[in-house]
């Protein structure tokens, strides 16, 4: 399990250049002692999703002011108070998305963009690993808009969130191949 560190860095979309270490959350995860917790309690604790929370707060207050900011993050931070806090700080964002989530006009989010609008095909090269060959995909490029629905932890209260998605899916991977 060990100590686990979670940076927010600065860096120059232009040239790669680090601009500066925004802050650090640092942390040991221990056993997990929450299990069977109720919700409320759930709530009231400091989770591990704060750090995402935090990063947004230091980049918001960081100084970078007249620069345009955009927030990326991986899949762990497609949380909905991390997204309603990038709005509401005037963020722009790119997380990797990871959860099929309710949309407030029904229906969900992946199968959403995948019926939305093709603004285009794509080929990219997959390298080679142990056991498995190289090969090229062929992507389609989807694009949507869709507003976000509260979660279940808020019981579905509060507005939604507007987010526009964009989506590459290899639509016809070879037979066996995970696409």
């Amino acid at each position: 399990r060990g100590v686990l560190i979670h940076s927010t860095l600065a860096v120059d979309a232009e040239d790669g250049e680090v601009l500066g270490l925004l802050g650090q959350d640092v942390w040991v995860r221990t056993v997990d002692t929450h299990r069977g917790e109720k919700r409320e309690a759930y709530r009231k604790r400091r989770r591990e999703s704060q750090k995402w929370i935090d990063g947004i707060e230091r980049t918001a207050t960081s100084g970078l002011s007249g620069q345009v900011v955009i927030a990326v993050f991986d899949r762990e931070g497609e949380i909905f108070e991390a997204i309603e806090m990038l709005r509401s700080r005037g963020l722009s964002f790119v997380i990797r998305a990871c959860q099929n989530r309710l949309l407030a006009t029904g229906g969900y989010s992946m199968e959403t963009v995948r019926n939305a609008e093709l603004v285009g095909l794509m080929e990219v090269e997959i390298p080679a690993r142990p056991g498995v060959p190289k090969r090229s995909a062929r992507l389609a490029v989807r694009r949507t808009i869709i507003e976000i629905a509260p979660p279940l932890l808020r019981k579905r209260r509060g507005n939604p969130l507007r987010v526009g998605v964009v989506a590459a899916i290899e639509e016809a991977p070879p037979i066996g191949v995970e696409p």
